[in-house]
């Protein structure tokens, strides 16, 4: 998920420093594949947990996660929360779960 987001950034900040059309539209498609990658890899993440898209009540029980874990997931969810590739239900099913992650374990960490 990182580098599907990283390389698309490379991406296009490779076509705005000038190419030719076939080179940009390499790029485009490239970018299209990057962020289907991202997607693909944040619904898995959420599917694991148990979190499918347009339900609202998230399955508390599931988190009862140590500090290791707790801190390993949190870098995922502040990636799919602040990536402008992340479709709007994972924003919003990333900072939810952040909020009962930081609730169940009592840490401060914010998005």
């Amino acid at each position: 998920m990182h580098l599907s987001a990283n390389v698309s950034v490379f991406l296009l900040c490779a076509s705005q420093a000038g190419c030719s059309q076939q080179q940009h539209m390499y790029s485009t498609a490239k970018q299209g594949r990057c962020a289907a990658a991202f997607r693909a890899t944040a619904t898995r993440i959420f599917h694991a947990q148990g979190i499918l898209p347009g339900i609202d009540n998230l399955p508390r029980e599931k988190f009862n996660l140590g500090w290791a874990d707790a801190v390993m997931v949190y870098g995922s969810l502040r990636t799919i929360a602040t990536s402008p590739m992340s479709l709007g239900w994972q924003k919003d099913a990333a900072n939810r779960v952040s909020v009962m992650i930081k609730e169940r374990l009592g840490f401060q960490l914010s998005l």
